[in-house]
């Protein structure tokens, strides 16, 4: 069990990254007229966009993981830890739909003609996304914390 603990941690990080566009979107405030005219505006929007693209990757790494979809030989996987899916997923049954993987995979992890922000402000509203499958990141955490106390008793 030793062995989990990088793999734990990792797995927390990857929630944390999840919500990191809606956390800077609450606290970094759009710029005043003033600081818009010294383009901070646009600096502003650049970050946006990066941590809207990394969010939607974390969160696609998390269904991945959740989905046991393991691409490479040292991909981390929910089975490997011991994950309790049915207990984490409840009637959900996946953290993302195929169709809402389909539009994190064409707007943040390929360029395609839809674009980031376009396809994200059009057809997805991430903050509700979230919102939503908070429940799953809250069991999801749950199990971390049942296998992170396992490692202490060892």
């Amino acid at each position: 069990m030793g062995g989990n603990n990088s793999s734990v941690a990792d797995v927390r990080r990857t929630i944390r990254e999840v919500t990191a566009y809606a956390e800077f979107v609450e606290l970094a405030p759009y710029p005043d007229d003033a600081e818009e005219a010294w383009g901070i505006g646009d600096r502003r929007d650049v970050l946006c966009e990066a941590l809207l693209a990394y969010s939607l990757l974390a969160i696609r790494r998390l269904d991945d993981f959740l989905k046991s979809r393991r691409q490479k030989d040292d991909d981390i996987i929910a089975p490997d830890l011991e994950i309790d899916l049915e207990y984490v997923l409840g009637d959900e049954g996946a953290l993302l739909s195929e169709e809402t993987r389909d539009l994190v995979n064409k707007s943040a992890a390929h360029l395609t003609n839809r674009g980031l922000v376009e396809t994200w402000d059009r057809e997805m509203d991430l903050g509700a996304l979230l919102e939503e499958k908070m429940n799953v990141f809250e069991r999801l955490t749950t199990e971390l914390d049942a296998i992170s106390g396992k490692e202490i008793e060892c």
